[in-house]
């Protein structure tokens, strides 16, 4: 077949152009073609038509799709922030219900152990007892006496401080209202102390306004006038039978207390005794911190709110000045704003489901009720409701914030699917263009030049089929392809370099990020050493003052108790044979003798540990700037005295001596915390490098020489020399890098000469170098500004 082909496209191909024509216009069959395919020639491009219809497809299919996504997407994601705001609302619930029900379970105690002592006390006289505890004043009322709030009288059992009462004129004092004010007072001493941590203030009141109670801040009972209106108190009529004839415990409405310029409420638990009112336990609660928390820690652009059933709005971000101008009592229903009205309207309106907590050892448990959430026109409302003072708890989550979200997400999907699309198009252009557009172009021209009579074309005219445009087709493909390849190993040498230039940046940012998620870490366990360190030594500080103060009181008596035995020899010359041989057996001489070595002793011990607890509190500084000017000296002092077990002598090594070349430093304007911090991890590197050269050998005095002068007038220097093992020369250069470390494995993790040289170089813009020989030991210097160069950066309020 390709034998005969051939031989036809050797005659047709054989004559000249001028030739062709003639030889073609003696065929009409041949002219009725070529007039057919011109009238057949579109005017408009193929590829332009059916690019154009596919990018109409594919823009409908996108916007399509696009609105399907965009109400999937708004009904997953209201359906989550619902489920987020009602996850929430029940946290919060949770935590802020266990501060009121506390206070209800340690109220019901109290009132058992009141109706206990008073049936225990009920033949006791205790006027003796009302008459130690109570003095009449000019003005008819009856008062603590004021060394019982102050601390000043150890005649009733041990010291008490901050009880105080005030009995109005109209008490009544028989042998039950004796009775009445002896047990309230030895409940508010005994109970009042332990409260204070979670209450403002404890006390018991009467119906006609007498209290007593337990203050740290104020002798309120002492200083209240006898005049004082304590019948228009919430906090007195509040549990009387008339304002709670169900006998429960009740919270009063939040009010400002001008005195202690904080919100506050009050709960109530009264007291009965046969049908009769005898008293009301009251607790005090500041809410100052409680309504600042509750407004900062929203639901993400949510806000929270607090209100009760009757309208009175407890907390609202907008609203607090206004609330404080009202004393606390504002309403919801004075206010004109119809969103806040209509949230109020719909909250109070919606039933919560209750469940009834099991009932325990005290009482039966306030219900609690489960939190929902509210669709409303324009938000999402998460309430819960609050047991004890029985408030409505609501996080307000507007929908425009919802709305925005979904728009934005939506918005980078339009943009992302509009890129996509421009893509698809790019590239179905070039496809139409390669695969469609080139072949029918080179037929074009083919039948152009056949037409012309140029037949030097090597196409086989006689057959009626494709195979010559495919042939073609297959050429200018695999020119195409080859262009292909050779710009695709452009661009993959090209993307090459920028890979390596961008694994070269990645390389340096990932650096900078260990060296700061290290001096993140660092200052995590600093603050949180500081912490413990801060706790410790107030914990142990107040016990020890309390010793080392009565030690002087205990010698004093114990002198006196001697002299007074003194007296008695002087004036008792002839003792009975029995107390004679009492003195003997007792050795008075020596134990005067060794009580005073005793007293001395725990002087000097007590003294001791104050000054420890100095030390601690100097190297934690949490109650200090940040940036502050300090005495390095104090500092190195405390750094000494902190490590003082490691310096001791021990079964393996003699003590380590500290040796002081201390130069005239001005004040230094550091950061107090890491500073300490850079002189512990020298002076713990010093211990190590002297312990391990003496496991080594044992004719050397362990020691480190701490230096300080001044080295320019800008600058101070720390010099901090061991006798150690000493640092191989060949490993100086890496001592500061991260995670380099010559001890042995486990021993050292590497971290606190490169810590300590950020904060020197870095924090400060000090200097840090050390030097080191093998056998002889290391020194290390420390340069450091006097004023800090480094100020750190102030943001507008």
């Amino acid at each position: 077949m390709r034998k005969k082909q051939s031989k036809v496209t050797s005659q047709v191909t054989s004559p000249s152009g001028m030739a062709a024509k003639e030889h073609l216009a003696k065929h009409p069959l041949q002219e009725i073609m070529a007039q057919d395919l011109r009238k057949r020639r579109s005017p408009t491009s193929l590829t332009r038509k059916t690019l154009l219809l596919m990018a109409m497809s594919l823009t409908g299919v996108v916007v399509l799709s696009s609105g399907v996504s965009y109400l999937n997407l708004r009904k997953q994601v209201e359906h989550n922030t619902k489920k987020q705001l009602n996850q929430y609302i029940l946290e919060r619930q949770q935590r802020e219900n266990n501060r009121f029900q506390n206070i209800h379970k340690k109220q019901h105690l109290l009132k058992m152990e009141f109706l206990r002592r008073w049936q225990n006390t009920e033949r006791l006289d205790l006027k003796p007892r009302f008459e130690m505890l109570f003095q009449r004043k000019p003005d008819g009322t009856y008062r603590t006496r004021p060394e019982l709030y102050y601390g000043q009288s150890e005649s009733y059992g041990k010291v008490t401080r901050h009880v105080n009462a005030m009995l109005v004129r109209e008490t009544v004092l028989d042998a039950s209202g004796y009775r009445h004010w002896s047990i309230t007072y030895d409940l508010i001493r005994e109970y009042g102390p332990a409260w204070s941590t979670s209450v403002t203030g404890s006390y018991f009141v009467t119906p006609n306004g007498s209290s007593m109670g337990y203050s740290s801040v104020s002798p309120w009972g002492l200083d209240v006038a006898a005049d004082y209106d304590f019948q228009a108190q919430e906090w007195v009529y509040g549990a009387t039978i008339r304002h709670n004839p169900q006998r429960k415990t009740v919270w009063t409405s939040l009010y400002y207390d001008s005195v202690y310029q904080d919100y506050m409420v009050t709960c109530l638990t009264p007291i009965d005794l046969n049908g009769k009112h005898l008293t009301t336990i009251g607790n005090d609660i500041f809410l100052g911190d409680f309504l600042t928390q509750s407004l900062q820690d929203s639901f993400g652009s949510a806000y929270n709110m607090i209100f009760r059933a009757d309208g009175q709005l407890i907390a609202h971000p907008q609203l607090m000045q206004q609330l404080q101008d009202k004393q606390g009592s504002l309403n919801i229903k004075e206010i004109a704003d119809p969103e806040l009205q209509l949230i109020f309207q719909q909250t109070t309106q919606t039933r919560l489901n209750q469940t009834q907590s099991s009932p325990t050892q005290y009482q039966k448990e306030p219900q609690v009720y489960q939190p929902i959430v509210l669709d409303l026109p324009h938000h999402l409302i998460a309430v819960s409701q609050l047991t004890g003072p029985d408030w409505f708890f609501l996080v307000v989550y507007p929908k425009a914030e919802l709305e925005q979200g979904i728009l934005q997400i939506l918005r980078y999907a339009l943009i992302i699917s509009s890129v996509t699309l421009l893509a698809e198009i790019g590239v179905l252009f070039f496809v139409l263009t390669q695969q469609v557009s080139l072949p029918l172009r080179t037929l074009t021209q083919a039948t152009q030049k056949i037409e012309a009579g140029d037949f030097d074309l090597k196409l086989n005219i006689t057959r009626q089929d494709e195979l010559g445009q495919l042939a073609w087709a297959f050429q200018n493909m695999a020119t195409q392809i080859q262009h292909s390849f050779q710009a695709l190993e452009s661009a993959n040498s090209e993307l090459e370099d920028r890979v390596q230039q961008r694994t070269e940046e990645l390389q340096i940012a990932l650096a900078d990020l260990q060296k700061a998620q290290l001096q993140m870490v660092q200052n995590e366990k600093m603050s949180a050493l500081g912490k413990m360190v801060a706790g410790i030594a107030h914990e142990i500080n107040n016990p020890v003052s309390f010793i080392h103060g009565n030690i002087t009181y205990i010698q004093q008596h114990i002198q006196d108790l001697i002299h007074l035995l003194y007296f008695y020899e002087q004036e008792y010359m002839s003792p009975s044979k029995t107390l004679k041989q009492k003195l003997e057996e007792t050795d008075l001489p020596f134990i005067q003798e060794d009580t005073c070595k005793i007293l001395k002793s725990m002087r000097c011990g007590s003294d001791r540990i104050r000054d420890i607890v100095k030390s601690l509190r100097n190297f934690s500084r949490l109650d200090e700037a940040d940036l502050k000017r300090v005495d390095l000296h104090e500092g190195l002092e405390s750094t000494i005295m902190l490590l003082q077990h490691r310096l001791q002598e021990t079964s393996d090594r003699p003590a380590i001596s500290i040796i002081r070349n201390r130069g005239e430093l001005p004040k230094v304007e550091c950061h107090v915390g890491q500073l300490n911090q850079v002189m512990m991890n020298l002076l713990l590197n010093g211990i190590d490098a002297i312990e391990e050269r003496w496991q080594q050998e044992q004719d050397f005095e362990p020691a480190i020489t701490i230096t300080t002068a001044i080295a320019t007038p800008q600058d101070i220097l720390i010099q901090i020399s061991d006798n150690g093992i000493g640092i191989a020369e060949s490993t100086m250069p890496s001592i500061f890098d991260p995670f380099f470390t010559t001890k042995p494995v486990g021993q050292g993790t590497g971290m606190g000469l490169a810590i300590s040289y950020q904060i020197i170089t870095e924090l400060h813009g000090g200097q840090l170098r050390g030097q080191s020989t093998i056998g002889t030991g290391s020194c290390f210097e420390i340069i450091l500004p006097i004023a800090h160069p480094i100020k750190p950066k102030t943001t507008a309020a």
